[in-house]
């Protein structure tokens, strides 16, 4: 009886601990946004606090009190006291005007009763006419409609046509790799979607807003946001995710097949970096953008390939699909289809997941329509609210297992393989050991097939020999494919310092095959080989790996000598000059005619650059104490000792 108390008490506590991972696992993104709804809550409330609220704290509160708005809050604790505090301000022609649109732009979303001042009504009178920039304009359109400055038929909408070229989402649409002007964009779309409240009958605009949509979802593909995970996160989250969801606020914007393709990419991109943005409009871009697609599936068919055995067999496709917040979400009636070159192949109906469960699921056969490896790109279609069809794009690699069922190899003395070889490896069997030395060659051949011994071709391949313990002994050896025999073959030169080195040892010969295709690498012992060198080399350290960080080459130098304080050196410098002066006073004591120069002009001349070569080489022995370095100096006393000398001394012995 215990031992079944025992039983029901540990399936019991089984069973707990499985759905307590199952909850964490559901709310971890949850957790990412209700931590940064926290930190809205704080920064609002931190510059709320702050008794001298001026108009520098205006685009950041206003970035801060829409995030909130668009998180999972309930109620508007702040209404009232943004309200307080902006009423205290005053906006005039002194105000700069993107500081002026935040400023009324918070008063009317927090629904404050603010009058707008006349310099900004003259200023949003002034852009009825033509705007040279999408910002003025956006203010005018904005401004104008919400405090009814301008009626809907005053407004400038027409003009926004002439930006939609000029920005280019026309135009990248058409050139794939080019990234729009996002900032433009979310000025754009917002105007846009101002201007069909205002007007809700113009088919005109609507097709302007389908036209940028559309110029955007190209932008926006599963290729372009797997690498930008990687380069460019947090920075570029905070305009995607405004623009994106701006966009996904019309409901024109939403039925587009291009748009829906691109919600999940983007809504996997920004939920990775949800955690690490801080910035207020950050977090602006990021409620706003998870409010537009609370309610849609987040498809992620994950990065493992699906690994194919051969044609005419069926595989199964597993894949998950939940909301932004990490909540389960239901897809009824969904169907994959693989594309081609953008065009349907094949499509296939996805199993739904069961209600325990969140793996949704679709199969389909490697044959006839999907016939080649590769990466295919992958769209499920749903249905949600009654819509037509949502879609939703994603990337799904076709790969394989290599097998080589034989390796055929021989050592021989010679670089020429044999016609045949005779020894036969199996992946499945006991592999031999042979031997082998200096002189020898290994000729190795073999094939490579899917598993149902379908022959292929990689883009690598080869043969290495793998020292017990110094993993750098020997290097990869390519074999070569031959196209006629569908077969790959390699000769490793074991006295071919590029192959091996001259390390004893029984090796592992290695065959190693590589290529995108394939889901793993292929890599297995098919012999082994007691190598002997007839000069081994000696005291190398075993170590286990090629790719250990090495240690940092570094050379430790002497610190430099001070160099003389430079007084002093004047003042022995000096010291010299005084003796030469001395020895020139005691030599007219002596009765020496000191005063005496040669008459003619020449000698003169000589007699002047030697005194004057005295005084240089002085100098030049004060900038060696203070400046210059011995090999300068050595080259200043030839130039000016020696140059000088052999031509001067002559000439004054002579007088």
């Amino acid at each position: 009886i215990n031992a079944e108390y025992m039983g029901i008490y540990i399936s019991m506590r089984a069973i707990f601990l499985v759905c307590v991972l199952a909850v964490v696992a559901s709310v971890g993104f949850a957790n990412v946004f209700i931590q940064q709804g926290t930190n809205v809550e704080n920064q609002l409330e931190k510059i709320l606090k702050n008794a001298a609220l001026n108009l520098d704290d205006i685009r950041d509160l206003y970035s801060l009190y829409e995030a909130y708005r668009y998180s999972q809050h309930v109620g508007d604790k702040f209404q009232a006291k943004i309200c307080n505090s902006i009423q205290k301000l005053s906006v005039g022609s002194s105000t700069e005007r993107e500081t002026a649109y935040a400023f009324y732009s918070l008063a009317h979303s927090a629904g404050c009763n603010v009058q707008i001042d006349k310099d900004t009504q003259e200023y949003i009178r002034s852009g009825k006419e033509k705007v040279d920039n999408i910002e003025k304009l956006t203010r005018v359109i904005n401004l104008g409609l919400r405090y009814k400055v301008l009626s809907a038929t005053e407004a400038p909408c027409d003009q926004l046509g002439d930006f939609i070229e000029k920005d280019g989402t026309t135009r990248y649409q058409r050139k794939k790799q080019e990234r729009i002007n996002y900032e433009n964009t979310i000025l754009l779309v917002e105007s846009l979607q101002l201007c069909i409240e205002a007007r809700p009958n113009s088919k005109d605009l609507s097709s302007k807003l389908k036209e940028v949509a559309n110029g955007v979802a190209s932008n926006l593909s599963p290729v372009f946001y797997n690498a930008l995970a990687v380069t460019d996160g947090e920075s570029h989250a905070r305009t995607t995710g405004l623009l994106v969801g701006q966009l996904l606020r019309s409901k024109e914007v939403l039925e587009l097949e291009s748009v829906q393709t691109s919600i999940s990419a983007v809504a996997r991109f920004i939920r990775s970096v949800a955690g690490s943005l801080t910035e207020a409009d950050q977090l602006r871009a990021l409620f706003v953008f998870a409010k537009s697609i609370e309610q849609l599936p987040i498809i992620n068919l994950g990065d493992a390939p699906v690994l194919i055995k051969g044609k005419g067999q069926s595989y199964t496709v597993p894949f998950r699909a939940e909301t932004i917040y990490g909540q389960k979400a239901n897809l009824d009636k969904a169907r994959a289809q693989f594309l081609v070159n953008g065009k349907s192949v094949l499509e296939r109906d996805v199993q739904a997941a069961s209600s325990g469960d969140n793996t949704h699921k679709f199969d389909f056969e490697y044959g006839s329509k999907i016939n080649a490896l590769g990466l295919y790109e992958v769209r499920i279609i749903y249905r949600k609210d009654n819509a037509n069809g949502i879609t939703s794009d994603h990337l799904l690699r076709l790969a394989t297992k290599a097998v080589a069922p034989t390796v055929h190899y021989e050592v021989t003395n010679s670089k020429a393989a044999p016609s045949r070889l005779t020894h036969e490896a199996k992946q499945d069997k006991t592999v031999e050991t042979g031997s082998a030395n200096q002189n020898s060659f290994i000729h190795v051949e073999f094939s490579l097939q899917f598993d149902n011994n379908q022959p292929f071709q990689v883009s690598q391949a080869g043969v290495k020999l793998v020292h017990p313990k110094l993993s750098y002994a020997s290097n990869w050896v390519p074999a070569h494919f031959d196209k006629e025999n569908f077969k790959y073959t390699a000769t490793v030169d074991l006295g071919n310092p590029d192959h091996i080195l001259a390390y004893n040892g029984l090796y592992e010969a290695k065959l190693i095959v590589g290529d995108e295709n394939l889901g793993e690498v292929l890599s297995w012992t098919f012999a082994r080989f007691n190598v002997t060198f007839r000069r081994p080399a000696q005291g190398e350290t075993p170590r286990d790996t090629d790719y250990k960080t090495l240690p940092e080459i570094a050379h430790s130098y002497p610190p430099p000598r001070k160099s003389p304080f430079y007084i002093l050196v004047l003042a022995i410098n000096g010291g010299i000059v005084v003796s030469l002066l001395g020895f020139i006073v005691l030599l007219q004591r002596l009765g020496v005619n000191t005063n005496r120069l040669p008459e003619d002009f020449g000698t003169k001349l000589w007699c002047g650059l030697f005194v004057l070569m005295i005084l240089v080489n002085l100098i030049v022995l004060v900038l060696f104490w203070v400046k210059i370095n011995i090999f300068q100096t050595i080259y200043a006393l030839a130039v000016t000792t020696v140059s000088y000398t052999h031509l001067t001394l002559p000439t004054i012995y002579s007088v």
